[in-house]
């Protein structure tokens, strides 16, 4: 790993997409404050204070993930593999490929299903602010895992032939659909 002394690419690139992602983070935040007179997230709406710390936190970390990232010279490429194996879902038949990922996926959803139980947990506990930071970083943690599940995937089928490769639809449609019921169950 490089410092940002040593990194060949001009710093002043990952300066400005924090600072452009933190402004972008702040906006929704600063709205809902002039709208409810104060900085104070819980006195505000939960729906709103929730989302307007949510998005400052999701933001905030991409944003400092991708200065890291850049200005360590990290290679992903390495980190992921060092952490998971692709190759793993290449050689399986399809119907072994199809439900070794959706195991993947379970997992994923396990793990979203217990975010969602500690932070009604601890909502009464430490508020609004607190609990929506804490979902927020762990929200962002599964949804990288997932990515990664998700690589996974396409990783295993791109050298198969056209119907591996198709199966990856029902993934995205299974997401889909899945996402379209939660938003009309609340």
């Amino acid at each position: 790993m490089q410092n940002a002394a040593e990194n060949p690419y001009n710093p002043l690139a990952s300066i400005v997409v924090l600072i452009v992602s933190f402004t972008f983070a702040l906006t929704p935040y600063l709205f809902a404050a002039g709208i409810y007179g104060t900085f104070n997230a819980e006195e505000w709406h939960a729906e709103n204070a929730s989302l307007s710390i949510m998005l400052f936190s999701v933001l905030t970390t991409f944003g400092g993930a991708f200065y890291f990232i850049r200005e360590r010279n990290i290679d992903m490429n390495d980190w992921v593999r060092r952490h998971i194996d692709l190759d793993e879902l290449t050689n399986k038949p399809y119907l072994d490929y199809l439900l070794a990922h959706y195991g993947y996926v379970a997992s994923s959803a396990a793990f979203c299903a217990a975010i969602v139980y500690v932070s009604k947990w601890l909502l009464p506990i430490s508020g609004i602010t607190a609990t929506s930071i804490f979902m927020s970083v762990t929200v962002c943690f599964v949804f990288m895992v997932y990515g990664l599940v998700f690589a996974k995937a396409v990783w295993g089928a791109r050298l198969r032939s056209a119907p591996a490769i198709l199966m990856l639809l029902p993934i995205i449609l299974l997401a889909r659909i899945s996402h379209e019921a939660g938003r009309r169950g609340r």
